[in-house]
């Protein structure tokens, strides 16, 4: 399944590539009004550019292969619409050693882009990935067949009956399965199809024995110290950042409200280390704000300032000190608060598993999954987290990374 999504993937990737180029060419048509132009040296100029706006096109998931019926496709195509007219800008000014600036030519590229975008990605739908659909056969009992039939729905799949003489790729099996013969078929349990096509782990067909021996098998020094690398060179970016906004948000919350400038609170970490976090304060401060289980959602007790703070995420930045330090990643499953954390490991099933795992600043079940609010909704991120821990790489890592950006662009994900 994998294979085929990532060879959509790269031709996704490719076609956009090349839009890009055919959209500026039009543009320069337009503007002036013929073939009189240097299409190399406008190409050779706009490529950073491109470049620069392939991560933001990751982003806001117009990767995904189904994306295109989603109702936040267009949504997100306006959001990028204005995203590469700010880089584009920028990108132009801050080369002031070229001999031309090429607004009109950006906008008229821009527009271009994005209606011939539109176009792929309508055609790459409607042919490409309809003559894609990967061909699957069930066979024995399915308890929790529902829990996956709206995912299967949205998929890239076809479902066929076991009396089916095409070519069968995958055999799921379920409970009393019989094993039939499919040629080069591949044979999958119900828990590891779960897991593919949910990108996340089912805690009630969880496998310890399977888990750990995965998690084993990607411990690896190499991608360790890759991990440390990106978490050292976001944690700079981010202090910087932080000391360069400090003062005016500092002042901004002292205006609004009574109180400190930042929040502290205690979070379990990596076998269970316990270590403190820290945030610029975005709430009234109260006798019982450390005693409150789910004061964090209470959103009545949110200031005006620390609503636009948590609006763009600027009241996490200085958990920079922690991954500076160590005691954080800046991809890994969300440190929990110690009161909170004890009632999910009496709660939730197998979640000392967390513990394997260093926290993250963000994670896959941050991108997934919107915040919890009950035990309940905290149990599926957990399957998330789970997700990440068995498949962790630093190809995911920046993935996860790359789509954090959404944050920014959504209050919730």
């Amino acid at each position: 399944m994998k294979k085929k999504e990532k060879l959509l993937k790269i031709c996704l990737l490719f076609g956009d590539f090349l839009l890009m180029y055919v959209a500026l060419f039009l543009s320069l048509v337009l503007r002036n009004k013929g073939l009189n132009f240097d299409f190399i040296n406008f190409a050779y100029s706009f490529s950073v550019l491109y470049i620069l706006w392939l991560p933001f096109i990751y982003a806001l998931d117009f990767y995904e292969i189904n994306y295109f019926k989603k109702t936040s496709f267009l949504y997100n195509l306006i959001v990028f619409c204005f995203i590469s007219c700010f880089l584009g800008l920028a990108y132009f000014y801050l080369r002031p050693q070229l001999t031309f600036t090429p607004k009109t030519i950006l906008i008229l590229n821009i527009v271009i882009f994005v209606i011939v975008f539109y176009v792929w990605r309508k055609i790459f739908d409607k042919v490409i990935v309809k003559n894609f659909k990967e061909k699957i056969v069930f066979v024995g009992d399915f308890e929790n067949l529902p829990a996956i039939a709206m995912a299967l729905q949205a998929g890239n799949f076809e479902v066929l009956p076991l009396t089916t003489k095409e070519k069968i790729e995958y055999v799921v099996l379920g409970k009393n399965a019989f094993f039939p013969i499919f040629n080069k078929a591949k044979y999958l349990s119900y828990a590891d199809f779960y897991e593919i096509l949910n990108k996340k782990v089912s805690l009630d067909n969880f496998s310890e024995a399977t888990f750990l021996e995965k998690m084993s098998n990607n411990e690896n020094k190499t991608y360790f110290v890759l991990k440390r690398i990106l978490d050292i060179c976001l944690g700079l970016i981010f202090f910087l950042v932080t000391a360069v906004l400090f003062p005016f948000i500092a002042l901004a919350i002292k205006v609004d409200s009574k109180g400190s400038i930042f929040y502290n609170q205690k979070r379990v970490g990596k076998g269970r280390k316990i270590f403190t976090v820290c945030k610029f304060r975005t709430m009234k401060e109260t006798n019982n704000q450390y005693k409150e289980i789910w004061r964090e959602k209470k959103e009545n007790q949110i200031t005006m300032v620390g609503e636009f703070l948590r609006r763009f995420h600027l009241d996490e930045l200085p958990q920079c000190i922690s991954i500076l330090k160590g005691e954080l990643s800046f991809v890994g499953p969300r440190p929990e608060w110690i009161e909170i954390d004890k009632i999910f490991e009496k709660e939730i099933p197998f979640y000392n598993y967390r513990y394997l795992e260093n926290p993250g600043f963000t994670g896959w079940a941050q991108i997934n999954f919107k915040p919890s609010v009950s035990v309940e909704e905290a149990k599926e991120k957990f399957e998330y987290d789970l997700y990440y821990m068995k498949n962790k790489s630093i190809v995911l890592d920046i993935e996860i990374v790359l789509k954090t950006l959404r944050l920014l662009i959504h209050k919730k994900i």
